[in-house]
């Protein structure tokens, strides 16, 4: 389509740009506007090519159609024999005419790629020379959005594997994180009863190198379970170590048996006669020391004792 931009800023950016090939600064398009809603429009085109008054016609015609990007040597020829046949005095009409024709070519099979190329010069030039910023004549540039990364990342375990008592050790190395960003991150292949801190989810924050520890104590539970794996997810990634299972559950403990007790008593004869002694000794094992009773049995009476004595025992 046609450029945007109309009125008295067209005029103005049309012949400025086929003459200098750039925008106005922002006061120099204030004071155009003035003269052309002033004067009109064909009278700021004179103005403003009385300044090239001295140029010849070939290389200015040449100088037009660079700036206005539809250089040819055929359209240079032409535009040339015009500056000759209408004289100095028509160069800004016939620039003016000359833009218009431009700006309305967007559709022509020829033209219509440098058109629309035209026109959207004009709009940008048209955004620089309002900025109040630009005191100078210049081009603009558009600005440049900023390159924004994927953020990155990537875990690793300090070791292996880990006993049960000890901790495991997770570093998360980011790229393109800003410091500061905390992070979530979640722990599964064990309970939280194998956790000293009994929790399986938890953040850690992103240091100014781009990393981030996780530090997860092991509890040293007395349980026999066998080895696990410790799993830590953080933002889409992970990482593993082997828990060790070396708190295992203690043996139960059995109380000692007394041995047996056991008693063996013998005489130092087989056979005695009325009047004579007989010795027992009494031979023991697992018996504490101490006096114990005994009793007499069989066939004879108490009066048949003349008397007894306890010499030792065990």
């Amino acid at each position: 389509m046609p450029s945007q931009v109309t009125g008295a800023s067209q005029t103005a950016l049309n012949v400025y740009q086929a003459l200098y090939g750039q925008a106005p600064s922002n006061p120099l398009l204030a004071d155009y506007k003035s003269t052309i809603a002033t004067s009109g429009a064909a009278t700021f085109a004179s103005q403003m090519t009385a300044g090239f008054a001295q140029t010849k016609s070939a290389p200015l015609a040449t100088t037009v159609l660079t700036n206005l990007g539809v250089y040819s040597d055929a359209l240079a020829a032409a535009l040339t024999q015009m500056f000759d046949g209408y004289g100095v005095a028509s160069r800004g009409q016939i620039i003016l005419n000359l833009t218009s024709l431009l700006s309305n070519l967007e559709g022509d099979v020829t033209y219509g790629a440098a058109a629309v190329a035209y026109n959207t010069k004009i709009g940008n030039n048209f955004t620089y020379s309002s900025n109040t910023a630009n005191t100078t004549p210049g081009v603009y540039t558009a600005p440049v959005a900023p390159v924004v990364l994927d953020p990155t990342y990537s875990i690793t375990s300090s070791a292996t594997s880990v006993n049960e008592g000890d901790s495991a050790i997770f570093t998360i190395t980011t790229k393109n994180v800003a410091a500061g960003t905390v992070l979530s991150y979640a722990l599964s292949g064990v309970s939280s009863a194998d956790l000293a801190g009994g929790s399986l989810t938890g953040t850690t924050t992103v240091d100014a190198t781009g990393r981030a520890v996780v530090a997860v104590s092991l509890a040293a539970d007395a349980l026999t379970e066998g080895a696990e794996t410790l799993t830590l997810t953080a933002a889409g990634k992970t990482a593993s170590v082997t828990v060790n299972d070396t708190s295992t559950t203690p043996a139960p403990v059995v109380p000692p048996v007394a041995p047996a007790a056991s008693w063996v008593i013998t005489a130092n004869s087989a056979s005695i006669n009325e009047g004579q002694s007989v010795t027992y000794t009494v031979t023991t094992k697992n018996v504490a020391a101490g006096n114990y009773s005994y009793l007499w049995g069989g066939e004879v009476k108490s009066g048949d004792i003349a008397g007894l004595e306890w010499y030792c025992c065990h």
